[in-house]
């Protein structure tokens, strides 16, 4: 009995063992293939807003004839540098209705604060104005003369110019290719393709940049006389010869944005040694964003 006692052990034994180092592999391998939490993505940019409440005029809302009202914008800005620019409204109905014509107001938001906490975490307190339509001690507006229901749009335009620059790292001659999507909440985003080619005492460096606008605005020159933007490229001490559509250029040129959203540059390093180029891509220029406000312009019962 003993013997069979000692065979039951050793029999189980045989069994538990493994099924206990299944368990312990099966839950190693599931840790194991979690995938990284991705880095918490801070808000960047100028974010604008429509203003709404009793006092305000807001997309939807119905007014009478009468009522009084003003036009506000809340600006918050994410960056860590102070934006100028200015808001313009007007609206679709003539001075006879107490239409508003063309108005523009200057606005200035401070930098944000962005805090580096404990184990490099990273927050920003955002800087916030708000802008309001007409400016302080000339009233409100009020429509009149009216006695038929109106559908009335008010027209805005938020005007600033964005400079941006973009920093990565340009590995040579490893990785051969590599694609790296430099972007941001700002209206136009970056990308860079890089390719290496080896020649028989240098390494050539192909880029392909691609310029993508994410929001809905209009990107136009820094001075806003041109729908363009001033891109620039540098990755000292090497020397990019560039081309788009219509143009070559060194190191920096006005683009047509409109037309050409790709951007083709190359260089050559001084010799094999394997190297890391500081890469920044700078874009400079200006954003109209446009916004409307569709309302409904009730008459006095």
């Amino acid at each position: 009995m003993k013997g069979t006692k000692k065979n039951k052990d050793y029999f189980n034994a045989l069994v538990i063992i493994p099924l206990l180092i299944i368990v312990l592999m099966f839950s190693l391998g599931q840790q194991g293939c979690q995938m990284p939490s991705q880095k918490e993505k801070l808000p960047t940019g100028l974010h604008t807003q429509i203003l709404s409440g009793v006092d305000y005029i807001s997309q939807g809302k119905q007014i009478n004839v009468g009522d009084s009202f003003y036009v506000g914008f809340k600006l918050t800005n994410y960056d860590a540098k102070p934006r100028q620019g200015q808001v313009c409204i007007k609206d679709n109905l003539d001075d006879y209705y107490g239409g508003i014509s063309q108005q523009c107001l200057p606005f200035n938001v401070n930098q944000a604060n962005i805090i580096t906490g404990t184990g490099k975490k990273t927050s920003v307190e955002p800087s916030t104005i708000e802008v309001v339509f007409p400016q302080q001690g000339q009233g409100q507006y009020s429509y009149q003369n009216l006695n038929v229901q109106l559908p009335a749009t008010i027209y805005t335009n938020i005007v600033y110019t964005q400079s941006n620059t973009y920093s990565s790292t340009l590995s040579v001659p490893t990785p051969e290719t590599e694609s790296q999507h430099l972007t941001s909440d700002e209206p136009v985003s970056v990308s860079v393709t890089k390719t290496i080619h080896s020649m028989s005492d240098h390494y050539e460096i192909a880029l392909e940049i691609t310029l993508t606008k994410v929001k809905d605005v209009d990107v136009m020159s820094p001075d806003f006389k041109q729908k363009a933007l001033l891109f620039g490229i540098n990755a000292l001490p090497l020397n990019f010869e560039c081309k788009s559509q219509s143009q070559g250029f060194m190191n920096q040129a006005l683009i047509d944005f409109n037309n050409e959203r790709l951007i083709k540059c190359n260089a050559v390093t001084t010799s094999k040694e394997e190297t890391a180029y500081p890469l920044q891509i700078r874009l400079d220029y200006g954003v109209v964003e446009h916004k409307t406000i569709n309302f409904i312009l009730n008459p006095t019962s």
